[in-house]
């Protein structure tokens, strides 16, 4: 077998180690101070940590290490528990106590005709507010037969004040189309809130706009004009032409109205 080489002085005898015992070589007191130490790091009655140079303690370095690692975890889970306690930042936007008024709808009225009265609900809640809105366009004098019912504007807004909306916005999109088998299409739309789609069912001329920006999530649609069989007045082609610039000018001051 061969045997471990052995170091040796210059007077050919074997050199003795000075200094500081090392782990797992048994023989050494000093080592063995450590096996008698329970799991929590108490010393073994009469013991004391080894002085170093300047007479102090030397501290333990796995006690530190360990030490470390728990504070460093604990600091990270106390981060952590912050952050999940901690409510989102609603920036400049407000509750809406009546959406109608909030939304002036200048480009609507111009391209679609004058809004009456609206029908404004809403609703506050320390989770988030909930805002809805319905303005009937007025019914123009008909002289024909068939009788019409009058078209309106759907807008709601909702403001988050506990979880962010935006994981789930884009899963949204089109909820209500999905169970009734219905193909829709989402446009992406530059330059609108963090982000924003018209959603476009197919067979539906006038598209719907959705907005996430932040916290508030909001939507605009135009509800066609139905005759006495409950089908869809067909709209003037320059209507459908500029549909999407009217709703997304009336989108951005509605916006600004409610972060003002």
């Amino acid at each position: 077998m061969i045997s471990e080489p052995e170091l040796t002085g210059e007077d050919g005898e074997p050199l003795k180690w000075s200094g500081p015992s090392v782990p797992g070589r048994h023989g050494d007191d000093r080592y063995d101070r450590y096996d008698d130490r329970d799991m929590d790091g108490d010393e073994s009655p009469g013991e004391e940590p080894e002085p170093s140079a300047s007479g102090h303690p030397r501290p333990r370095k796995w006690l530190w290490a360990l030490g470390g690692a728990v504070t460093a975890s604990a600091l990270w889970a106390a981060g952590l528990y912050a952050y999940g306690e901690r409510e989102p930042d609603v920036g400049k936007y407000r509750t809406s106590e009546d959406l109608c008024r909030d939304a002036e709808l200048t480009a609507v009225n111009v391209a679609f005709g004058r809004t009456q009265t609206g029908n404004p609900r809403s609703h506050e809640d320390p989770a988030m507010d909930h805002a809805i809105c319905w303005l009937e366009f007025e019914t123009p004098e008909s002289h024909s037969s068939v009788e019409t019912v009058s078209g309106d504007v759907s807008i709601s807004y909702t403001l988050h004040r506990r979880t962010d909306p935006g994981p789930q916005f884009d899963a949204a999109l089109a909820l209500e189309y999905v169970f009734m088998d219905e193909d829709v299409k989402k446009v992406p739309v530059d330059g609108l809130g963090e982000r924003a789609f018209f959603v476009e069912p197919e067979g539906v001329s006038l598209p719907e706009l959705q907005v996430l920006d932040g916290q508030a999530v909001l939507s605009m649609h135009i509800n066609l004009p139905t005759n006495e069989n409950g089908e869809p007045v067909d709209p003037k082609p320059k209507q459908v032409a500029t549909v999407k610039e009217v709703l997304v000018d009336d989108m951005r001051a509605l916006m600004a109205k409610l972060q003002s």
